[in-house]
């Protein structure tokens, strides 16, 4: 199984994914280092990474498929991963979805979801070795063309500690998994 985290920027996905990561003993695929690997290949990365200006889509659609070929490899050690990514657009989610798909056997969609203040809190904080320099702007053009994720077998708010967050989180995926 694949599970798939998806939300704003500053909702909180990576931290949690990272913790079910922990919690599970499943593999989380960073997908920002394929993106630092692509990204600075589009002609306006200095600028877009400058003033937090989200990538095109030509330039995420790279990083997708980068992110596919590290899927193949990754299953041939790990049953199930764990990735996060905004997942914008429904364009977006469903080739990634469709792809996964061919090489794990299902899939789990989490979206996750905070207030704004808490976003802004939580983007204005240092973030060391991140690739978002300009982590609000990027929220606020995001929140602009984020068409949701209505598809979403979870639907995440995640306002309370990041303790009581996993535990909450870890009973709803193990009840997911299990239905399967």
């Amino acid at each position: 199984m694949i599970i798939f985290i998806g939300g704003l920027p500053g909702c909180g996905k990576s931290t949690l994914a990272r913790a079910l990561s922990e919690q599970l003993g499943i593999f989380h695929y960073d997908i920002d280092e394929a993106k630092k690997q692509i990204y600075p290949l589009d002609p306006d990365y200095e600028r877009n990474i400058r003033e937090g200006i989200p990538f095109a889509d030509g330039t995420k659609q790279k990083a997708f498929e980068a992110v596919i070929d590290d899927f193949y490899a990754l299953r041939k050690k790990h049953k199930h991963i764990i990735f996060d990514e905004v997942l914008q657009k429904r364009s977006q989610r469903e080739f990634l979805y469709a792809k996964a798909l061919r090489i794990f056997e299902s899939k789990l969609v989490i979206h996750v979801t905070c207030r704004e203040k808490t976003v802004k809190k939580r983007l204005l904080q240092t973030r060391e070795n991140h690739i978002l320099q300009q982590p609000w702007n990027v929220y606020l053009a995001r929140k602009q063309g984020f068409d949701g994720i209505p598809e979403a077998d979870i639907l995440f708010e995640n306002e309370t500690p990041l303790p009581e967050a996993v535990v909450q989180l870890t009973k709803m995926i193990k009840e997911k998994m299990s239905a399967e």
